[in-house]
């Protein structure tokens, strides 16, 4: 299918079609989560933290299947991160485990997070003789006994302090080292912490570790063991469940490429199997408690711009007192923004606001038929709103000019839910939902796609030669035809000659010659 050339404005592409996850493990923990650090990178997976190295080195070597660790060589070798408000433990139940490849049984600082250069109620694990050691308080150190599992040098292994209730846990390689009470109250990490492989106060004394660390994973709120275990044999998972994997891959903010939508699931929202209309898969959501939200984050800020809202919907039944709800932004009464659906009459439903009270709203002329599939569409071009129904034209195409109400900071968009009236759920399945702000797409009939939808961008590309025909790495530049703005550019390949410059209209393209004058050499259409 040809590329869309529209694919920079899309704010939301949802295919709902992940294959079923299997043999994939996820944790149902991961909201609670504070810090999941591979080692493969300085980042945090969960929170974007940094981890800013010292004397510390990337090596190909690892326990769990990511490929890379870091390497401590005892001696002013560490990681330092910034301080973050979640890794105050405080009086709850929590979980501090990572993996740790020593090279002897020297006495090794892993992790310290002390508030300050004092001592106090701070955590730090600690190693040494194949004994651990958590740190509680002021010369309070729960330390497992020599005489129960003691972690190996020259082997990876794997360490985990748990606290449940007021009893705390040490585990090494999942069999419980060491049970004792504690409540305490464990601070804030200080302005220099946390750290890694030192001692918090001095973090260039002798007292780091001197081998490879990987997978640190910190847990707030719940403590995940309370007897032996076998630790997780890969990559630590970092999703919240099997559901929400499949969903990460189904839905794509497409305004950052790449990444995914974090949605909130309320209710029981299904990928069916059952019926779809492209891929194998769509959303179902059953009921009226069944829906999808997500913070309304400024890709969905249509403001005054032109948009298209469309997808293909196939309802159980027709809600004749309510009404179905399809695609609400902002979310939270009075921030009543755009609010698309289909209405007691049956009719496709279009709702906008410029202040959250007063809606104009826009319906079709025909109703959307229950029980077969049918592509809806909402288009907003110069200020025109036109509402499509199986691609047909469906309403007298009627003026609005106002700015569309957007918050930020205390609204969701959500997905088959109007919370002003929550008795109107979707009540059926959808799939193929792409948002587009910036661009009205339709503005009379058109034939519906007979695919599923792409990201795949537009270009203008050619070919590059000297005047011996042989290929040359030029720069080239792409200028609109319409009004000569400046649409990108690149430089040709020094091996077959060969440029492409994302564009979304006809373009003339100039060659900038490195003795010559620059030329123009072809007028060129977007494919």
């Amino acid at each position: 299918m040809p590329g869309d050339r529209y694919a920079s404005k899309i704010a939301l592409l949802a295919h709902f079609d992940a294959p079923a996850v299997s043999g994939i493990s996820y944790d149902v923990y991961y909201s609670d989560v504070q810090t999941l650090w591979y080692g493969n990178s300085t980042s945090d997976e969960k929170n974007g933290r940094v981890w800013t190295m010292n004397n510390a080195t990337l090596q190909n070597v690892d326990g769990s299947g990511n490929g890379q660790c870091y390497y401590f060589n005892n001696n002013s070798s560490y990681a330092q991160s910034n301080v973050a408000t979640n890794l105050a433990l405080g009086t709850y139940d929590f979980t501090v485990e990572l993996r740790v490849y020593p090279f002897n049984l020297s006495y090794a600082h892993l992790i310290d997070c002390r508030p300050s250069n004092t001592e106090g109620k701070y955590f730090a694990l600690a190693i040494y003789d194949g004994i651990v050691s958590w740190h509680a308080d002021t010369g309070v150190w729960h330390t497992s006994s020599g005489g129960g599992p003691l972690y190996k040098s020259m082997a990876w292994n794997h360490i985990a302090v748990s606290r449940v209730s007021g009893v705390l846990r040490i585990f090494i390689n999942g069999i419980k080292a060491y049970e004792a009470a504690d409540t305490t109250n464990y601070l804030l990490p200080g302005a220099s912490r946390p750290i890694l492989s030192a001692f918090g106060p001095n973090p260039a004394a002798n007292l780091g570790l001197f081998g490879y660390m990987e997978d640190l994973r910190i847990t707030r709120y719940v403590g995940r063991y309370t007897t032996n275990f076998t630790p997780y044999p890969k990559e630590l998972p970092k999703t919240a469940d099997a559901f929400d994997l499949e969903m990460m891959d189904s839905m794509t903010e497409c305004h950052q490429p790449g990444t995914r939508m974090k949605w909130t699931y309320v209710g029981a929202p299904v990928l069916s199997a059952t019926n779809y209309k492209f891929g194998g898969r769509s959303l179902y959501l059953a009921t009226n408690s069944d829906y999808m939200q997500q913070l309304c984050t400024f890709p969905f800020n249509f403001a005054a711009n032109d948009f298209t809202i469309e997808c293909w919907v196939r309802l159980d039944t027709l809600d004749t007192t309510n009404g179905n709800a399809l695609f609400f932004s902002s979310g939270v009464a009075p921030y009543r923004g755009l609010e698309l659906g289909v209405n007691a009459a049956g009719k496709l439903s279009l709702s906008l606001s410029t202040n959250g009270t007063n809606l104009t709203t826009f319906v079709s002329t025909n109703s959307v038929a229950a029980a077969t599939w049918v592509h809806v569409a909402a288009v907003r071009a110069a200020n025109m709103i036109y509402l499509f129904l199986d691609g047909a034209l469906d309403n007298t195409p009627a003026a609005f000019s106002g700015a569309v109400l957007f918050s930020s900071t205390s609204a969701n968009v959500l997905l088959g839910r109007n919370p002003t009236n929550t008795s109107g759920g979707l009540k059926g399945h959808m799939d193929e939902l792409r948002v587009t702000n910036g661009v009205g797409r339709y503005t009379a009939s058109f034939t519906t796609e007979v695919a599923p939808f792409t990201l795949d961008q537009t270009s203008v590309s050619g070919t590059v030669e000297d005047d011996n025909g042989d290929p040359v790495a030029y720069p080239v530049f792409a200028y609109s035809e319409y009004d000569g703005r400046l649409i990108g550019g690149t430089t040709s390949s020094a091996v077959d000659g060969s440029f492409s410059i994302p564009a979304s209209e006809r373009c003339y393209c100039v060659c900038v010659h490195p003795t010559k004058n620059a030329q123009v050499f072809a007028h060129i259409d977007p494919v």
